[in-house]
């Protein structure tokens, strides 16, 4: 996509199935080298990650996450998150939610 739109800013938001980081880990390590290693060629960093979310926000770090332009991060934060349900009564899902806020100049 990137050599078709190159003047179009990529972002990524989706169910990755591990963590970035914190004290629980979640998915293999291997899988998170490779996911680092595609972040890093495709410019790209977890507006997500253990260390982006305000302390005591969720229980668990998140395994689901927002990957946008390097360049983007100054301005980027977690404004809001939200735990999932086990069963689900009144949510949209057993997933953790999160709302990623970007200021850009």
């Amino acid at each position: 996509m990137q050599a078709t739109f190159p003047q179009a800013a990529l972002c990524v938001a989706g169910d990755l199935n591990m963590n970035l980081g914190g004290p629980h880990l979640y998915g293999t390590a291997e899988g998170r080298a490779l996911l680092a290693e595609a972040m890093a060629s495709s410019g790209l960093a977890a507006a997500t990650a253990f260390g982006c979310l305000p302390a005591g926000l969720l229980q668990h770090p998140m395994i689901d996450h927002i990957l946008l332009p390097q360049a983007w991060m100054a301005g980027a934060r977690v404004a809001q998150a939200w735990e999932g349900a086990d069963h689900i009564h009144g949510r949209l899902s057993d997933h953790s939610g999160v709302v990623v806020e970007v200021a850009l100049d």
